[in-house]
């Protein structure tokens, strides 16, 4: 019997823009990149871009997860942070009181429609766990600029490859994802 072969669907929840990347095994050490883009959920308030990146999050998971049954799927949702950021902080970075919840409940939405509508297993790692040692840190580093380098280079993608500057960085995350949570041997 042969080994199935793995996809794995990287998503980086946001209100303002969610990264998602589709990666499988095979094509080099990274796997193979399939799909990179973003979701950018519209509406005038709260409840319409939740309701719309759910509605995305769903359609996305179908079009992606539904590979058939000679396929081993994984969906990776990144939720929030478990800890503070470092030892010296008391708190979780820049998010407010205001802003977290909204995260959290972008990030219940994309997980609820993950959970529906894959066939595979849904993986939930926290934004400080998954980074390996060799992934670029966020501090400082407002676009995410680092880890949009990296994953052109991992990946042999042209400059710019991953979409504008506002968006490339949650795009790099949802590749990083896809990659480390679906190749552990990756996430030294």
């Amino acid at each position: 019997m042969s080994k199935q072969p793995r996809r794995v669907l990287g998503i980086d929840p946001s209100l303002t823009c969610t990264g998602i990347a589709l990666v499988s095994e095979g094509g080099g050490p990274a796997g193979t990149p399939i799909y990179f883009g973003d979701i950018v959920p519209k509406g005038d308030s709260l409840q319409a871009r939740i309701l719309d990146l759910a509605g995305a999050i769903g359609k996305l998971v179908d079009t992606f997860g539904g590979f058939g049954p000679n396929v081993s799927n994984t969906v990776v949702v990144e939720v929030p942070a478990s800890r503070p950021r470092a030892p010296r902080h008391q708190d979780f970075g820049p998010r407010s009181a205001l802003s977290l919840p909204s995260y959290g409940v972008a990030v219940g939405a994309v997980f609820m429609q993950a959970v529906l509508h894959t066939p595979g297993r849904v993986l939930t790692p926290a934004s400080d766990e998954w980074p390996s040692r060799s992934v670029p840190r966020t501090a400082g580093d407002a676009h995410k600029e680092g880890r949009v380098r990296y994953v052109e280079g991992l990946y042999g993608l042209e400059r710019g490859a991953l979409g504008p500057k506002t968006r490339a960085g949650n795009v790099a995350d949802a590749v990083l994802l896809a990659t480390a949570c679906g190749r552990p041997e990756l996430a030294d």
